[in-house]
């Protein structure tokens, strides 16, 4: 592996971490081990410094790096028999997640151990931050902790979007993206109705994804957003006189203030096209959640304690950005997510 890499060497003196940084070798690791089945770092704090001092030489490589952000997280199991009385991994705990099979029938999934909240780049497939906790705590509000540290290891990060699945739905993770960062919160919301239904409770008559219902019984058209309000037309707008709901030859206009509920109109309509469209960025995230268990064996790790998960986690992901930096300061830019040939 060439020097651009991360290099893993192991010593058998009291352990101790040496972290070098430098334009000809951009990432350089060496974390000591002692015992069969034990890894210790002097801090992991050092090893986030590398993490993010990559980062930062990426983003002189890539200006546009982080402007859309997707958020995910994953489960890793815990090595330890899961199901002893006497748990060996005490800082662990029980996660749980329905997923569908190929026929759409729903599925559970069950493991003891670890989340990890990554923090990705929707257009190059580069870790920007993550977190890792135990798998029963509640994930919606970990984006801001994981966001948060990118910006302010990053301050002047230019950040449109945010994306991430309906698990992140809520007014505080919408609110959280609008005005501290000044983005877009592209989180689905979960639905308790059907999506065309009218819905009560609500400043105008509208569905639950906050498509108002105009006086005609259609519903009306998303015509953008003008400042802090989105805009929505009549559905009959080009009939003759703008149509029966209006005296203008214009239509009927309705202008819904953004900060009436941040999470049914998160400044941009939820059943428009580009939200659709950014939405599908989100993949991204989950692609990098497979490249991490499956070609840098994150699924099969031989550790306890959330310590030394972290520690794995670190590593595995400085494995990616110290490739991704290496393959962008090489002119290879169309290749900066490519990993597989180097865990090989």
């Amino acid at each position: 592996m060439r020097s651009e890499a991360v290099a893993i060497g192991e010593m058998s003196e009291p352990m101790y971490a040496h972290l070098v940084f430098s334009p000809t070798c951009p990432l350089y690791i060496v974390v000591a081990s002692w015992g069969k089945h034990r890894l210790g770092v002097y801090r992991n704090s050092l090893l986030m410094e590398v993490f993010d001092r990559a980062i930062e030489s990426l983003r002189g490589v890539l200006p546009d790096l982080g402007q859309s952000i997707a958020v995910d997280g994953t489960g890793i199991a815990s090595w330890c028999n899961r199901w002893q009385k006497d748990l060996t991994d005490k800082e662990a705990g029980w996660g749980i997640r329905t997923k569908s099979n190929e026929d759409g029938s729903p599925r559970i999934e069950k493991w003891y151990g670890y989340t990890v909240e990554l923090a990705v780049d929707a257009k190059y497939e580069i870790p920007l931050g993550f977190e890792v906790i135990p798998a029963n705590v509640n994930e919606s509000p970990r984006l801001r902790v994981v966001v948060d540290h990118i910006k302010e290891r990053h301050a002047d990060l230019d950040v449109l979007h945010v994306i991430a699945d309906k698990g992140y739905d809520s007014g505080d993770n919408c609110r959280y993206v609008l005005y501290e960062l000044n983005a877009l919160p592209i989180i689905p919301m979960r639905l308790t109705q059907e999506k065309d239904k009218p819905f009560s409770g609500e400043i105008c008559h509208c569905t639950e994804l906050g498509t108002p219902i105009c006086d005609c019984g259609g519903k009306m058209l998303y015509a953008g957003r003008d400042g802090k309000y989105l805009k929505f037309r009549c559905p009959r707008h080009k009939e003759e006189r703008g149509g029966s709901c209006s005296g203008s030859t214009y239509g009927r206009v309705l202008k819904i203030a953004i900060s009436e509920n941040e999470r049914r109109w998160p400044g941009l309509h939820r059943e428009s096209k580009k939200f659709a469209r950014i939405y599908r960025k989100r993949s991204a995230a989950e692609r990098v959640n497979s490249r991490l268990k499956e070609h840098l064996c994150l699924d099969d790790q031989h550790v306890r304690g959330l310590g030394k998960t972290t520690v794995n986690v670190s590593l595995s992901l400085l494995v990616m950005v110290g490739g991704a930096l290496a393959m962008a300061r090489g002119s290879k830019l169309e290749r900066p997510r490519q990993v597989v040939a180097m865990a090989a």
